[in-house]
């Protein structure tokens, strides 16, 4: 596992587990250069950063400057070597405006990044490897995916890489190490997991009653049995034993469900 952060002096350090006991400095070792880095040096001027290794084991680093630009490097698994930071943005992923956070996820060697802007929407883009003699591209170019209410809190975004495989029936596959299992509570105090599992069957549709196709779950974080009775509508769309509770396997189906863009059905 690879583990790579930036320091308040913005200093970058990179580690992989379990085989390196120790953050080696990405800057002394690579010479990779800080081109957001402003003012003294004394206080970071990166506002956020992400990372992915790709199936080759190569690790590409994603980090948002104060002033809203984007940049990226790559640790190449060969030699250990750091390539030189690049404006994604200036090197043909296109202009998105005020980038406020990244994340980013591989598939094969190609890099997904997901970027927030100033005007909470969400842009996708593809880091395609150099295929000789042609160099690396940004294909597709960074396009709107979404936007989110910054009223709802901050945003907080996820991305996996090393997915197995997929199946031969080319299923998607979802493997979770470790989920709490939800259940219908009475009286117990509003539960962070529970508001989020909430907001995620309201958007894919199983917050709406059956009947009459209207009407949303009350986000409150209390698993009630409004919220019991849309996992149940989730199971059986799914043909998964309909119990309400939110369990390994219907955690498993539930996110394979949201990673593939589906919706219940009408």
């Amino acid at each position: 596992m690879h583990v790579f952060g930036v320091t308040n002096d913005d200093n970058l350090w990179h580690s992989i587990l379990p085989d390196q006991t120790f953050f080696g400095d990405v800057d002394g070792s690579g010479g990779t250069a800080r081109p957001w880095r402003t003012g003294d040096g004394t206080s970071s001027t990166a506002r956020d950063s992400a990372c992915a290794a790709d199936s080759e084991g190569n690790l590409h680093v994603l980090v948002v400057s104060s002033d809203g630009r984007l940049w990226h490097t790559r640790r190449e698994a060969s030699d250990g070597t750091w390539t030189r930071f690049g404006n994604v943005e200036a090197g043909g992923a296109g202009q998105i405006g005020t980038v406020t956070a990244v994340a980013a996820a591989t598939e094969g060697t190609a890099l997904h990044i997901l970027a927030a802007n100033g005007n909470n929407e969400l842009h996708r883009t593809v880091w395609n490897p150099p295929t000789p003699p042609d160099p690396a591209r940004f294909d597709p170019r960074f396009h709107k995916v979404g936007t989110w209410n910054p009223a709802k809190g901050l945003l907080h975004t996820l991305a996996a890489s090393g997915f197995p495989d997929e199946p031969a029936d080319g299923t998607a596959r979802v493997v979770l190490d470790d989920v709490p299992v939800l259940r219908e509570t009475g009286g117990a105090a509003p539960d962070q997991g529970v508001e989020r599992l909430q907001q995620m069957l309201n958007l894919a549709g199983f917050g709406a009653t059956p009947t009459t196709g209207s009407g949303l779950l009350s986000e409150t974080g209390v698993y009630d049995s409004a919220t019991a009775a849309a996992v149940r509508r989730f199971q059986q769309a799914e043909g998964l034993p309909e119990d309400g509770v939110m369990n390994g396997d219907t955690w498993r189906a539930f996110l394979t469900f949201w990673l593939l863009g589906r919706a219940a059905s009408p």
